[in-house]
């Protein structure tokens, strides 16, 4: 069963942005076993690269906010990574906590929930180099045998659109902030060929809810951390929400059932 139809089947989605973020530092493996613990439907991340052109995980351009490092992701080798403190700063119970690998949280999550892959923007490149970013995941999509269980995102639309023809088997998601300006959610989706639009929550409407439904196309607002916001959003229809406290959406889904 391929992600699409997974979707279908199961909505509204409960997503852990970042795992369980709420509770966890983002993006550590803490937070996605967190994630997986609680039985979330669906665990978002993000992806850059290295100096050294390794896939990691972790959020920023910059390691100031989430590690004890400083300076630009992208500046330093996977080695150099690994030495960090990506934990301490969320609590000192977390010391120790690393930037992971890719590679690490797929073999933690083992095709056991759905995945939503963001691809940070700082990380494309127009030239497409063979080890770009997008094709480094496609191959180890394929070698773990997770094409159909992951959905790849990103607010850069260039790199979407030309993601088109090699990943036809693999859901695509548009990401969406009301700095990028005024844009038509379903042009947006039908340009890209993407699954699913992926807006900031406050800058959804529930018209175009509704529109993007009628399209074919699934609608996950991000990230929604109010019970009375994610009431609201349920209410009009969306297929899940992104929040960095996926227990508590699910109380409110269970104070809905």
């Amino acid at each position: 069963m391929n992600c699409v139809d997974l979707l279908r089947q199961k909505r509204p989605l409960v997503i852990a942005h970042r795992g369980y973020s709420a509770r966890y530092p983002e993006n550590t493996l803490a937070a996605f076993a967190a994630a997986l613990e609680i039985e979330a439907d669906a665990i978002e991340l993000d992806i850059t690269l290295t100096a050294d052109r390794q896939l990691v995980v972790i959020h920023d351009e910059t390691l100031d906010r989430t590690t004890n490092g400083s300076g630009l992701v992208r500046n330093h080798t996977l080695s150099e990574l690994r030495q960090l403190d990506a934990g301490s700063w969320f609590d000192s119970r977390f010391s120790g906590e690393r930037i992971p690998t890719l590679i690490e949280v797929l073999d933690l999550v083992q095709n056991r929930i759905l995945l939503n892959v963001e691809i940070k923007p700082e990380a494309y490149e127009s030239e497409h180099p063979a080890d770009a970013i997008e094709q480094q995941l496609l191959c180890l999509l394929r070698e773990k045998n997770l094409e159909h269980s992951v959905i790849i995102s990103s607010f850069h639309h260039d790199l979407l659109q030309d993601m088109q023809s090699q990943f036809v088997q693999i859901a695509r998601a548009a990401l969406y902030d009301p700095i990028m300006g005024p844009l038509d959610p379903n042009s947006i989706c039908e340009t890209l060929g993407t699954v699913a639009f992926n807006p900031h929550h406050e800058s959804l409407t529930p018209n175009q809810v509704t529109s993007l439904h009628e399209s074919g196309h699934f609608v996950f607002p991000y990230t929604v951390n109010s019970p009375q916001r994610m009431q609201t959003l349920l209410e009009w229809g969306v297929d899940g929400l992104f929040t960095d406290d996926p227990l508590q959406l699910k109380q409110v889904l269970k104070n809905n059932s």
